[in-house]
């Protein structure tokens, strides 16, 4: 088994262990003879603790958050080949080429596959969303994860009327996309995306009320729109139909605080109740993992324009929310700026790696079996 202490030793997502990188891997592939067997006779991965990879997971590889794309970007069979190699028992990503042998591999590896594609922006055009559908359908796609925006709440709406005009935009298409969903039976994840506050997004859950509409639940999101994690997964644990698995740091910084993703274990969140809530709700939801390597963001919560779309939460929603990093504070926080692409590139790597092996070891659920 792998504990936390041990998993922080020997794989320090800081850079600061003194092994090798390969040394670092190798220890824990020792330790559980079984990772990395995601084979069709391999233990029921519903109960195993197996997660697949969002496409976030590999943003290095793909060319996200500044990085260069690379050639797995265009070519989904050989990310799907890749995500299995490293562990993975699935993955939610965009689905290119040829659809049919995309699902024969799938299907072959024994491997889940959940399709994303953003929400339009306007609800007087849906024939992309359509196909979209279409296309979830044609690779056997679980579900589709999809988000209402790309932007962070606090850095895009410079007021509440900004943010309410966009609300009632985007309410207005989730109302015109769920009847297609229900046409096509293909279920709708909606993350909570540092848009909507739980309760906010809890109640359009409720409110739109459909066996193809649901929440993808992830762990962090909302630390950034300054809530208490666990409670956002409570809130939307009801309505879960997929997860992104997390874990967090953060540290103070001058207008805030930092927040950036880490191996699990190694951060602060309590990721086992969290899934086990979300399993309880859902006994067949998928686990994503969506470890993020070259992504530290700054949080501005001690500024005035952080508040703008919802300044009568700042009262009390600043003070619980700085307790909670100072309660939880990092001595350092992940490091890539001085790594060259190889060495970013073999981060990332490590840090999946070590997450999904985390996962064999801590998130089994025999009450499911």
């Amino acid at each position: 088994m792998i504990t936390r202490r041990r998993l922080v030793k020997a794989a320090s997502v800081f850079g600061l262990a003194a092994v090798s990188r390969a040394a670092r891997v190798d220890a824990l592939m020792q330790s559980d003879p079984g990772a990395g067997n995601n084979s069709p006779s391999a233990a029921d991965p519903w109960t195993g603790g197996g997660m697949g990879l969002s496409s976030t997971t590999l943003a290095v590889r793909l060319g996200s958050y500044g990085s260069p794309a690379g050639p797995l970007r265009d070519n989904s069979i050989a990310y799907l080949e890749y995500c299995h190699n490293l562990g993975g028992i699935g993955v939610q990503m965009a689905v290119k080429g040829d659809l049919a042998a995309f699902r024969r591999r799938a299907e072959d590896l024994n491997m889940f596959v959940e399709y994303q594609f953003g929400l339009p922006d306007r609800p007087d055009d849906l024939s992309d969303f359509e196909k979209a559908l279409e296309d979830a359908k044609a690779v056997g796609a679980t579900c589709m994860r999809v988000t209402s925006t790309t932007h962070r709440r606090y850095e895009f709406f410079k007021s509440m009327a900004e943010y309410q005009d966009w609300e009632k935009r985007s309410t207005a298409v989730v109302e015109k996309v769920v009847p297609l969903a229900e046409k096509h039976k293909v279920i709708l994840a909606m993350e909570n995306h540092k848009d909507r506050t739980a309760d906010e997004f809890a109640a359009l859950l409720k409110r739109i009320s459909s066996e193809y509409y649901g929440s993808l639940v992830d762990f962090g999101n909302n630390i950034a729109l300054g809530e208490e994690p666990m409670s956002v997964v409570r809130k939307l644990a009801p309505y879960a139909k997929s997860m992104h698995l997390k874990d967090m740091a953060v540290k103070p910084y001058d207008q805030g605080f930092l927040l950036s993703e880490v191996v699990c274990g190694s951060g602060f969140l309590d990721v086992k109740g969290m899934v086990t809530l979300c399993r309880r709700a859902n006994p067949k939801v998928h686990i994503n993992l969506e470890m993020i390597t070259n992504h530290v963001l700054k949080v501005p919560v001690k500024t005035d324009v952080y508040w703008a779309t919802f300044p009568e939460r700042r009262e009390t929603a600043l003070p619980a929310i700085m307790k909670l990093v100072d309660d939880y504070a990092s001595q350092e926080m992940p490091k890539t700026d001085d790594l060259s692409r190889d060495q970013l590139l073999a981060r990332e790597e490590d840090n999946n790696r070590l997450c999904l092996l985390w996962g064999r070891n801590n998130l089994a659920v025999p009450w499911l079996a």
